[in-house]
């Protein structure tokens, strides 16, 4: 089964067996607590993205027959959204951002709260920020329409590490974007990819300024 953060996982366990009322079951997730019940169901909601196992154990009368199976569930990474304040005036942002409706409009903020795994959509205009944005997990922020209409836009002046975007990790991505207003050192002025990898495609860089090193 896969579902969203929060969403609830039900699961259910047979036994095959004379006496059902002599039956307990031991349920567990990755390797946690064990939780004992006379029921063949059970429910957990978990916030962490990535891949859990449900263990299941069981014991008859006195006797634990030990492990009854395993299994492997996912709870993905919700996608995030992010629009322009300025073209969208009286917006109202709803945490945690998954849907078109309830939009960030502070860039930096919707990638913050990425999970490893999330794409961030950003919509149509001019994003600004005053660090870099870290992808440093495999996130991939993404542009809705394209290098020409949306841009980030580093907004704090000086020094040797103002870039746009600082990419760190080989499943992060930059995807349609026009970098402006970066400082930096000669190498990833406007971003930056580190020795942990990741992939920059259909960008621009313009209007960006060289520091010494």
């Amino acid at each position: 089964p896969v579902q969203a953060p929060g969403e609830t996982f039900s699961f259910t366990g047979k036994v095959t067996c004379t006496d059902a009322s002599l039956v307990k079951y031991g349920w567990s997730v990755d390797e946690g607590e064990k939780v004992w019940t006379d029921a063949a169901y059970y429910e957990v909601a978990l916030t962490a993205a990535g891949v859990h196992t449900l263990t299941l154990d069981v014991f008859y009368g006195d006797e634990d027959k030990g492990l009854a199976g395993t299994v492997p569930f996912l709870v993905t990474s919700p996608d995030v959204y992010v629009i322009d304040p300025a073209l969208n005036p009286g917006h109202v942002p709803v945490y945690p951002y998954s849907t078109p409706e309830g939009a960030a409009i502070d860039l930096q903020e919707a990638v913050q709260c990425a999970r490893s795994g999330t794409t961030v959509h950003v919509g149509p205009g001019v994003h600004g920020v005053s660090r870099p944005l870290e992808l440093v997990g495999a996130v991939r922020l993404v542009s809705d329409e394209g290098r020409d209409k949306t841009v980030i836009h580093q907004t704090a002046t000086g020094g040797l590490e103002n870039r746009c975007v600082h990419l760190n990790d080989p499943g992060a991505l930059l995807d349609g974007f026009a970098l402006t207003g970066a400082s930096g050192d000669p190498y990833g002025i406007a971003a930056c990819i580190d020795a942990g990898g990741g992939r920059i495609l259909n960008c621009i860089a313009t209007n960006n300024v060289t520091g010494a090193k």
